[in-house]
């Protein structure tokens, strides 16, 4: 979806995404309720495989209306460059290849400490960011270790590539 997003493969995505953000949000939380109904429901008995099947469906697809919902909003919410948002892209992608490492890292880490799950899941989620925040702005200055985790470096005064978002006008 990165790459493709930015070829003429996706010509019109971006503007989808935007028209589309709250219907995908609505899809999205609505799939996420049935989920929960489905898991409750289920819980203690093997659903037929119909309905599981059904259940995995809605599970893949609302996965893909929640990043239409994101890529819609976030075209809503930065209409501008600024230093953060330059930052953050620059960011995003070793984030990315970081996130499950860490992920992995921190919940053995925490087990032992048999946390309440709500707890667990807020802590994991803060520590994850704040882990592979901290690691982007140690490696991004190792130029051999920055480049291994997708960190890459640009010559004094070089802008980035406009970003789709700066060329969307904003929609109510």
């Amino acid at each position: 979806l990165g790459w493709a997003s930015r070829t003429p493969l996706a010509e019109g995505l971006w503007s989808a995404a935007l028209r589309l953000r709250w219907a995908a949000l609505g899809i999205s939380l609505v799939s996420w309720a049935v989920l929960m109904a489905f898991n409750n429901h289920y819980a203690q008995v093997q659903p037929p495989e119909g309905v599981l099947d059904a259940a995995r469906t809605l599970r893949g697809a609302l996965g893909w209306w929640a990043i239409v919902a994101a890529c819609g909003w976030a075209q809503r919410a930065f209409t501008r460059e600024s230093p953060g948002l330059r930052q953050a892209s620059q960011a995003v992608f070793c984030l990315y290849i970081l996130h499950q490492s860490v992920i992995v890292l921190l919940s053995q880490w925490m087990r032992p400490l048999d946390l309440p799950w709500g707890l667990e899941a807020v802590l994991l989620i803060v520590l994850t960011f704040a882990a592979c925040g901290a690691a982007y702005l140690v490696l991004r200055r190792v130029p051999g270790l920055a480049l291994l985790v997708g960190i890459q470096h640009r010559a004094r005064g070089q802008q980035a590539q406009p970003s789709a978002t700066s060329s969307a006008a904003p929609a109510s």
